[in-house]
């Protein structure tokens, strides 16, 4: 998926975009890892605040 810098992106999209489920994604945005805003009964992220705070993600361990 391509990111829009003035694009809006649901819960459901970023969830896509990043890989996690929509708890993980709405944990961040609770903890203020991404910028977000509501729109009626949706939350919103604009394409801006997405590619400008991307949360800090280490790669994962391998498994041994």
């Amino acid at each position: 998926m391509r990111v829009e810098r003035d694009g809006l992106y649901t819960v459901e999209e970023l969830c896509e975009v990043f890989g996690v489920g929509r708890r993980t994604m709405l944990r961040w945005l609770s903890r203020g890892y991404l910028p977000s805003r509501r729109i009626g009964h949706k939350t919103i992220v604009i394409g801006a605040d997405r590619l400008d705070h991307l949360p800090e993600m280490r790669p994962a361990k391998p498994v041994e």
